[in-house]
């Protein structure tokens, strides 16, 4: 048994207790009690976050997932239940593997969570009761959901924008099944056609899964990253001018030096252009890739390998759309949609350092992939018209962002920025 005062935050050494508990008999951590004053109740403020902070820690932090039930108002017990697996989270998944435990599966680990102002009521109650019924929540549809956060994640964009593209790719506008055109807005039909099915999978599969597995707490670090803003200028330079400028040396090495000075209009409209971009493209996709699934695949996988699972999966989401005019269809080959997604794998590698090194940002990652939509979209035709045709523009983005992926490998040694700690499973301390 361990006991913490802790009464606003969950105690910074709580990863470690479970994991000791984990790899020994079990036990019971109580908050909201002063070891050094004679186990007095001094309780916590507020219940509801902690046991909502714990559960989200249980689901995300830890390798593999602890599952606690919690219940209770003036007192929590939060129950996690037997895993199925001799697998136990030893420490905290960032050291990207897991390890194995012989013998039977995980003994319980109890929690519980001690009310503020407890009115004399200094007794402890362990609610070790089993039943189906206490793991309700772990069956049907929010139960799968709980047990595989990403997994669910990646159907649910995938369906959910796929079935809103379908009317585009059916029209005229794409395989022209259906004798229709969407409206042209700006000069494109995307922000009718594209954009709401663009929104309708990550954005909102992140947000749905983030709520049925965190809760509210794991949508408070969600959110949190959508609002880390404050990173320094030259981080968001670097995105914005960066981009543009590995794409120019590269196109300016594969065209023998035909380089041309985008017209004067192209220039005024880049920075506009870029905004709009940064709350249609970048706000519908990153907080779906990079802000709910980047950080669970690091912590699962490690950061390089993390990001290789990501990068295909992040093209292949885009592949029904080169059926339609955002693809360039009719003229598009197996070829195409190959390199796309070898696009994709490389580029992630540069999104995942920026991601790591601007202690995980998400509007500066937004900048640097709205970036390439811009220029590519924007000014690179006016640049480079002898490279303008879709073959050579996929050479052009390929060798921009594969050599920027090289040096930031080699660089990093394929830790991309990511910073793990070395922690030792610490021995259980019981109170009796």
């Amino acid at each position: 048994m361990e006991v913490k005062q802790s009464q606003r935050e969950l105690p910074k050494t709580i990863r470690e207790t479970l994991s000791a508990f984990a790899n020994t008999h079990g036990g019971v951590l109580i908050l909201g009690l002063s070891e050094s004053t004679g186990f007095t109740a001094t309780g916590v403020h507020d219940a509801s976050k902690l046991s909502n902070d714990l559960a989200s820690l249980c689901s995300t932090d830890m390798e593999p997932a602890l599952r606690p039930l919690i219940r209770g108002s003036r007192r929590l017990y939060a129950q996690v239940g037997r895993l199925r697996s001799p697998q136990v989270p030893l420490a905290i998944p960032p050291l990207g593997r897991t390890w194995e435990r012989p013998g039977g599966p995980l003994t319980d680990v109890l929690i519980t969570v001690s009310q503020a102002h407890l009115s004399g009521e200094n007794e402890m109650t362990v609610d070790s009761r089993r039943g189906s019924e206490h793991y309700a929540s772990q069956t049907g549809l929010r139960g799968f959901i709980r047990r595989r956060p990403l997994l669910s994640f990646f159907v649910l964009a995938n369906l959910m924008s796929w079935a809103a593209w379908t009317p585009y790719i059916l029209s005229a506008t794409g395989l022209g099944i259906l004798d229709f055109t969407f409206p042209s807005v700006l000069g494109t039909t995307q922000f009718a056609g594209v954009l709401p099915g663009a929104y309708l999978g990550p954005i909102f599969a992140a947000f749905i899964v983030t709520a049925v597995a965190d809760g509210k707490a794991g949508l408070r670090r969600w959110v949190g990253r959508m609002m880390k803003w404050r990173v320094s200028w030259i981080w968001y330079f670097g995105a914005a001018a960066g981009v543009p400028a590995a794409i120019i040396i590269s196109g300016f090495a594969v065209s023998n030096e035909d380089i041309h000075m985008p017209p004067v209009a192209v220039l005024v409209a880049y920075l506009p252009s870029l905004l709009l971009q940064m709350v249609t493209t970048g706000l519908a996709e990153e907080p779906g890739w990079r802000d709910f699934a980047l950080p669970r695949l690091q912590r699962k996988f490690g950061p390089l390998v993390g990001t290789l699972i990501l990068g295909p999966l992040w093209g292949f989401w885009h592949v029904p759309l080169f059926l339609s005019e955002w693809g360039g269809w009719p003229n598009v080959t197996w070829l195409t949609v190959a390199e796309f997604i070898a696009f994709a794998c490389l580029f992630s590698v540069i999104v995942t350092w920026v991601f790591n090194r601007t202690g995980q940002s998400l509007p500066l990652v937004m900048v640097l992939h709205v970036s390439v939509n811009n220029f590519m979209s924007l000014a690179y035709a006016d640049m480079f018209p002898s490279l303008a045709n879709a073959q050579q523009t996929s050479h052009v983005t390929l060798l921009a962002s594969g050599t920027a992926a090289i040096i930031i490998l080699v660089a990093t040694r394929g830790r991309l920025g990511y910073r793990k700690t070395e922690e030792a499973v610490p021995e259980a301390t019981h109170q009796s």
